[in-house]
């Protein structure tokens, strides 16, 4: 049974708010949502919107924001993995893409990419939260790979990431964007493994 309104602990009130307009930027587009839908998706008012978050695009950047710790998890999956870097590049985008449903925040990047030009400090936020933040994640695995002999000591790391990271961001863009009409897209363990199989052999130190 739904908590009553007036139950509801008020330090659980912005994350509610958020999940709300999620769905329906997800649902119907970031330009074409009103703080009134999201209030009443919420189950409040519309004054209560605003004693959290003062505009749509506030509530984008939080949830820019609450994608900080999947980037945390990764590192630390990353600095405790025993297992060899063709595997750890497999589990981290796997974690990557599951993470951001599970946390709600899915559709962020799409709504970030059709919506940076219009609202230059979110991208600047996206930039800085998830896609440096990965850059540095996904960098220092394929160092480590040079380091264990596994990896081409002449990679171009940061031009090799941007080519890793790319196909991710797709599969997301892809999942809430085209999926309805393309029933044939990524499925996602299957697009990992042929990703990383075929990112491997272009940089594997084969001796």
């Amino acid at each position: 049974m739904p908590t009553p309104r007036w139950r509801r602990r008020k330090e659980d009130r912005p994350q509610e708010l958020l999940a709300a307009a999620l769905q329906l930027f997800g649902e119907q587009g970031f330009a074409a949502t009103r703080l009134t839908e999201v209030a009443k998706r919420a189950g409040v008012s519309k004054a209560t919107v605003y004693l959290y978050f003062d505009s749509k695009e506030a509530l984008l950047q939080e949830a820019v924001r609450t994608i900080e710790p999947i980037l945390d998890f990764g590192d630390e999956l990353a600095a405790g993995f025993e297992g060899d870097t063709r595997s750890l590049l497999g589990v981290l985008v796997v974690r990557w893409l599951e993470a951001f449903e599970e946390r709600g925040v899915g559709c962020v990047p799409k709504l970030v990419i059709a919506e940076g030009t219009n609202f230059p400090d979110l991208a600047r936020l996206y930039v800085e939260v998830v896609v440096e933040r990965g850059r540095s994640l996904f960098s220092g695995v394929l160092r480590r790979g040079i380091e264990r002999g596994e990896v081409r000591a002449d990679l171009d790391v940061d031009q090799a990431v941007h080519v890793f990271m790319a196909p991710v961001h797709y599969a997301q863009i892809h999942r809430h964007g085209l999926a309805e009409a393309d029933p044939n897209g990524p499925r996602l363990h299957a697009w990992v493994a042929a990703h990383v199989d075929l990112f491997w052999r272009g940089i594997e130190d084969r001796g």
